[in-house]
């Protein structure tokens, strides 16, 4: 008989399904869904920095996020990516490589049941391994690197098991349930 795995990490460029597939083994698994990048989306809530202009007024991070949710202000404003990369990537080179993996997943993890969203880098795809947890690649057609960062580190990652996103949200449940049945006993 398998164990379920305590943790599951979620790994795929931006725009792949990643939040689509931690939604749906949150809602099927009942794993708490959580992303290495939490704690710097919270960051930069706080710090709130201008993000574009348009007709003359400022637009600030917070307000994009208001307006149009995440993942729509990082579309229509790329500032908002580009800052969210570069206040990642500094914390790591400035602080700890490790400095957002420690937040939400220390060694010797033995919390609840969780399934990450946001693998990018080797050290989170090994803390997830190291602690007994299944890394899963979600890859979807014309989807490329986002930024020279992913591109360098995908290759790097070594999932499990990879999940071709090619059609819809219900398809890709289905083979989410097909890679996670064996598991789930």
């Amino acid at each position: 008989m398998s164990k379920r795995p305590r943790v599951i990490g979620i790994c795929g460029y931006a725009r792949s399904g990643k939040d689509t597939a931690r939604q749906h083994i949150e809602k099927k698994y009942g794993y708490d869904g959580r992303a290495f990048a939490d704690a710097l989306r919270t960051i930069m809530w706080k710090l709130n920095p201008m993000v574009d202009c348009e007709g003359g007024v400022l637009i600030r991070y917070q307000d994009a996020l208001d307006k149009y949710g995440y993942d729509e202000a990082k579309n229509r404003y790329p500032l908002v990516r580009e800052m969210l990369v570069a206040m990642g990537v500094g914390c790591r080179d400035v602080l700890s490589p490790t400095v957002w993996l420690d937040k939400i997943l220390p060694l010797g993890y033995d919390g609840s049941e969780i399934v990450v969203s946001d693998v990018r880098f080797p050290e989170e795809a090994q803390r997830v391994k190291k602690l007994g947890g299944i890394l899963i690649e979600i890859t979807r057609p014309g989807v490329v690197a986002p930024n020279e960062e992913e591109a360098r580190n995908h290759p790097l990652l070594a999932p499990h098991v990879s999940i071709c996103n090619d059609g819809t949200k219900e398809d890709l449940g289905k083979r989410l349930d097909d890679v996670l049945s064996g598991l789930m006993l």
